[in-house]
C-alpha cells in the first residue's frame, strides 16, 4: 500500500490517508461486522528513502548478472522474489 501511495503521488495523484478494508463476502457472522477498515499510515519521505534504497540493491543485483543468496525462509511466491527476473533459475518455477 505504501508503494501505491508513492506511485500515485508520482503521477500527480494527492494521496493523504489510506486504508485497507477487509469485506466479509457471504453471509454475515454474528457478532462481526461486515467490514473493517484499518488506516494505513502514509509517511511518503519515508517510503521514498525505503523505495529508493530497494531500487539501488536491486540494480546492483540486475547488472551483476548473478541471482543473490536466497534466505532460507525464502520461497517462490514471497517478496521480492515474485518480481525477481531469476526465479526460475532460483526455484525452476
Amino acid at each position: 500500500m505504501e508503494y501505491e501511495a508513492l506511485f500515485l503521488t508520482a503521477n500527480g495523484r494527492e494521496v493523504r490517508k489510506a486504508f485497507l478494508l477487509f469485506v466479509k463476502r457471504g453471509e454475515p457472522e454474528e457478532g462481526r461486522p461486515p467490514l473493517i477498515a484499518f488506516e494505513v499510515p502514509i509517511d511518503l519521505n519515508a517510503i521514498t528513502a525505503r523505495f529508493e534504497e530497494e531500487l539501488v540493491k536491486l540494480k546492483d543485483v540486475l547488472a551483476s548478472g548473478v541471482p543473490p543468496e536466497i534466505p532460507k525462509d525464502y520461497g517462490p511466491f514471497d517478496y521480492p522474489c515474485t518480481y525477481c527476473k531469476y526465479r526460475p533459475r532460483c526455484y525452476g518455477t
